[in-house]
């Protein structure tokens, strides 16, 4: 999702783990990068993340044990 003109990202799976961070795509003198914003409470991938008010929610996904989850983590 976008906030404040930032791209972030969370969660995934790269075929060995469900990853459990959020990213922010963050441009500077050397270029864009990703760069490492926090840790979400539930490793989750397939999931919704969204945007309001300035605050980002991820809501549902499946987790580590290919789940799906309910819970919804707030930051």
């Amino acid at each position: 999702c976008v906030v404040n003109d930032k791209l972030y990202v969370s969660g995934g799976y790269d075929e060995r783990e469900i990853a459990n961070v959020m990213l922010c795509l963050e441009s500077g003198d050397e270029g864009k990068r990703w760069v490492l914003k926090a840790h979400l409470l539930e490793r989750r991938s397939q999931h919704v993340m969204e945007a309001l008010d300035n605050q980002i929610y991820v809501l549902g996904g499946y987790r580590q044990e290919h789940n799906y989850t309910r819970m919804i983590d707030v930051k």
